[in-house]
Formats: structure tokens, C-alpha cells, sequence
């Protein structure tokens, strides 16, 4: 009898322990249930963050890039003006080389 007791009490023990084993592996499963959800929370708020930076950065650059665009035609026209005058001066020089030469007779 003492020993169907003492078996009887092991059991119960047996059970007891896989009891708190299964109820701790439940919690660690809603711990990390509960992690992974914070994490992807988290990561989430950053993509959205960092989302919002890089569209106020592709704002900018194209803002930047369009004010060169600008300053590049602006370039080229004063080069064709430069260019336009390079060739025109002799002909205005000589122009005028005759105006005063017929002024002065």
C-alpha cells in the first residue's frame, strides 16, 4: 500500500512538473508572440520614418536638379552669345574702322 502511495505520489509529481513545463512553454510562446509583434511594430514605424526622410531627400534632389537644368540652358545660351560675338566683332570693328575714317575726311 505504501508503495502504490509513493508511486501514486510520483505520478502526481510527474504530472505536476509536465503541468508547469506546458504552462511555461505557453508563456514563453505569448512572450514571443508578444516580442515579435513589438518588433515589427517597431520596425514598421521606422520604414515610415525613414520612408518620409527619403521622399523630403528625393524633393530636394529634384528641386536641385532642376535648378541645374536651368543654369545649364542659361549656360549655353550665353555660350552661343559669346560664340555669336566672336565672329561679329571683326566684321563691327571694321564697320566702325570706316565710319571713322569717313568722318574724319
Amino acid at each position: 500500500m505504501a508503495e502504490s502511495n509513493g508511486n501514486h505520489e510520483r505520478r502526481i509529481s510527474t504530472i505536476e512538473g509536465e503541468m508547469k513545463s506546458v504552462a511555461t512553454k505557453a508563456d514563453l510562446a505569448e512572450l514571443k508572440h508578444d516580442l515579435m509583434q513589438s518588433f515589427q511594430s517597431a520596425i514598421k514605424d521606422q520604414t515610415t520614418e525613414l520612408q518620409a526622410s527619403l521622399d523630403k531627400q528625393q524633393a530636394s534632389l529634384d528641386k536641385q536638379s532642376d535648378q541645374i537644368g536651368d543654369l545649364q540652358t542659361k549656360e549655353s545660351r550665353l555660350r552661343g552669345i559669346g560664340d555669336t560675338l566672336r565672329v561679329i566683332a571683326p566684321f563691327v570693328v571694321s564697320i566702325v574702322a570706316v565710319v571713322v575714317a569717313l568722318a574724319s575726311r
